[in-house]
C-alpha cells in the first residue's frame, strides 16, 4: 500500500490495521515505514503518555478500550521503526519478556485490528500514529524513556528511601496505623515506575511481590491495582493524598538522576525528597 505522509512524502506506508493487506495474524510483523520514523527509545513514552494522543484518543476514537489504542500505538511506532512482530517490538520497548505480557500485547493488537476495520475510515487510527511520530520528530524536548525503563528493570522503591517516605506522612486521623510495611512499599514502586517509565502499571517490575509466597501473591497483584486506581483517579483518602505527594516529589528526583546518568552508587537518599535508586532486594 502507498500513502502520502502528513509532511507531503509518499512512500509505502504502515500496512493499514484494517485494509485488504492486514495480516490475517496479528502477530506478523506489520511492513516497515519508508518515512523518517522517531528513535525506539522515545516510542513508549510517546504512544502512551502524548497529551496530544491521550486526548485524540479519548474524544475521537470510540467503541475501542483506550488502553488496547494507546497499547496498539506504542507497539506499532516500535513496528515502524526497526520491523519486527509484536512480540520483539514489545521486547525492544523494554517490557517484560512473558508469554502473560506477549499475551496482553498481542490481545491488543488484535483487538484494534477487528476495531479499526468496522469504522467509516478505515485508516484513521493509522493515520493518527503518523501524526504521532510527525509530532515526535519536530519536538525539542526528548526524554530517553528506553533508558529509564532499562534503568528501573527489576526496581523497587529500597527499604531506606522507603522509611524517609513513610516518615513525612502526617498522623492517621482516627489514631490507627495504616499498612505501611513491604506490601505498601511495592505498591508504591509500580506507581513511581509507571510514572517514570510512561507505562501501563501491569508492565511494572514487582520484585518484593516475587519473594512472597505464592498464596500470597495474588492478594499482592490486586492491592497494587487498588492503589493504583486510587491514585490515578485522584483518591480522596487524606493518607493517600498525602502519600500521593511525596511520590511525586521521589519521582521527580529520581527522574533527574536517571536522566543525568549518575551511577547507581551515588543515587542515596541523602534527604527525605531523595530518590534512594537502588536495584537491590533488602536481605
Amino acid at each position: 500500500m502507498t500513502r502520502a505522509g502528513p509532511a507531503g512524502r509518499t512512500g509505502p506506508g504502515v500496512s493499514s490495521l484494517s485494509g485488504p493487506t492486514a495480516p490475517k495474524d496479528c502477530g506478523k510483523p506489520l511492513p516497515r515505514s519508508c518515512r523518517p520514523t522517531p528513535a525506539t527509545d522515545e516510542v513508549g513514552h510517546c504512544a502512551t503518555r502524548s497529551a496530544g494522543l491521550r486526548s485524540g484518543l479519548n474524544t475521537h476514537f470510540d467503541g475501542i478500550n483506550l488502553t488496547h489504542l494507546r497499547r496498539t500505538a506504542a507497539l506499532h511506532l516500535c513496528q515502524m521503526t526497526a520491523g519486527g512482530s509484536v512480540r520483539e517490538a514489545a521486547v525492544r520497548l523494554g517490557l517484560p519478556d512473558t508469554e502473560s505480557i506477549h499475551y496482553r500485547c498481542y490481545s491488543s493488537v488484535g483487538a484494534v485490528h477487528a476495531w479499526a476495520r468496522q469504522r467509516s475510515d478505515p485508516h484513521e487510527f493509522e493515520a493518527a500514529v503518523h501524526d504521532l511520530a510527525d509530532h515526535i520528530e519536530a519536538s525539542t524536548h526528548r526524554v530517553d524513556y528506553h533508558h529509564r525503563r532499562t534503568a528501573l528493570r527489576d526496581w523497587c522503591i529500597d527499604a531506606d528511601a522507603w522509611r524517609h517516605i513513610v516518615a513525612q506522612l502526617p498522623p492517621w486521623i482516627d489514631g490507627g496505623k495504616p499498612e505501611l510495611g513491604d506490601r505498601k512499599r511495592q505498591c508504591a514502586s509500580i506507581i513511581v515506575w509507571s510514572r517514570l517509565t510512561g507505562s501501563e502499571h501491569v508492565f511494572a517490575p514487582h520484585p518484593i511481590r516475587d519473594q512472597q509466597p505464592a498464596h500470597r501473591r495474588n492478594a499482592w497483584r490486586l492491592s497494587a491495582y487498588s492503589m493504583f486506581a486510587r491514585f490515578r483517579d485522584d483518591c480522596t483518602r487524606p493518607h493517600d493524598i498525602a502519600l500521593n505527594h511525596l511520590l511525586v516529589d521521589y519521582a521527580k528526583q529520581l527522574a533527574a538522576d536517571i536522566d543525568g546518568h549518575a551511577p547507581p552508587a551515588t543515587l542515596h537518599p541523602v534527604s527525605t525528597r531523595s530518590a534512594g535508586y537502588n536495584r537491590a532486594m533488602p536481605t
